[in-house]
C-alpha cells in the first residue's frame, strides 16, 4: 500500500512473553493493526534489554531469558 500523504510511526514495546486472551501480544497486536486496515506493521525480537525493573534480558547463551524485548511498529497516516 502507497500512503496518499506522509506516514506516521508506532512504536510498541513489550516483552515476549506478554499475552492478550492466551495469544502472545505482539501477534494480535498486528493482527488487529491488518484487520483495521493499516499501512503495515512490524515485529522485531531485541537480543538484550532491561524494562521498569531494570532486569536485564538477553540472548546470550550463558544468560538466556525467555523473555526478551519485542518491538512492534505500526505504519499508516496519522
Amino acid at each position: 500500500m502507497i500512503l496518499p500523504e506522509q506516514g506516521h510511526l508506532i512504536r510498541i514495546f513489550i516483552g515476549e512473553n506478554d499475552q492478550h486472551e492466551g495469544m502472545p501480544l505482539y501477534e494480535w497486536i498486528v493482527r488487529e493493526a491488518r484487520e483495521q486496515g493499516l499501512a503495515g506493521a512490524t515485529v522485531l525480537r531485541g537480543l538484550e534489554g532491561f524494562g521498569a525493573h531494570s532486569r536485564l534480558h538477553t540472548a546470550k547463551v550463558l544468560r538466556l531469558s525467555s523473555d526478551l524485548p519485542i518491538v512492534v511498529e505500526i505504519v499508516d497516516t496519522r
